[in-house]
């Protein structure tokens, strides 16, 4: 998803640079008027391709930050997400070897119980009668 956003971006720069270039090519003879442009506090004598470039660029570089932002965020987010799955598989590891010791006493009492059982059963088999069940 990230170098999809990354590509629809580059993109767009592209489109505003060919767009400027393909004005600039055919009306140069506009761009290259100067008009007067009040920037409020001052009026300035300013080429129009200038102009155009000069809103290109801003629009550019606000591009280029918010870009930049998204992947301070994403790195983030992917950081906290990489300490949340170590700290999952060290429960999960921590998790494993409890349950593990209590499925080997488990074992070891249900083996303890068989042999319990094999040994009487070995001296009920010496007796006739439940010779049948053993066999």
């Amino acid at each position: 998803m990230r170098r999809i956003m990354r590509k629809i971006h580059l993109v767009i720069i592209i489109l505003y640079f060919l767009i400027a270039c393909y004005f600039a090519l055919f009306n140069w003879a506009i761009f290259s008027v100067s008009l007067p442009v009040d920037l409020g506090f001052s009026i300035i004598q300013i080429p129009l391709i200038a102009m155009v470039f000069s809103f290109i660029l801003i629009i550019l570089l606000i591009q280029l930050g918010l870009i930049y932002v998204s992947d301070l965020s994403h790195e983030r987010d992917l950081g906290k997400k990489e300490s949340d799955i170590q700290s999952f598989k060290a429960e999960l590891h921590d998790h494993k070897s409890d349950d593990l010791e209590v499925f080997s006493e488990k074992l070891n009492s249900v083996e303890q119980k068989l042999d319990e059982l094999l040994q009487s059963g070995n001296t009920k088999t010496d007796d006739p009668e439940h010779q049948d069940i053993v066999e």
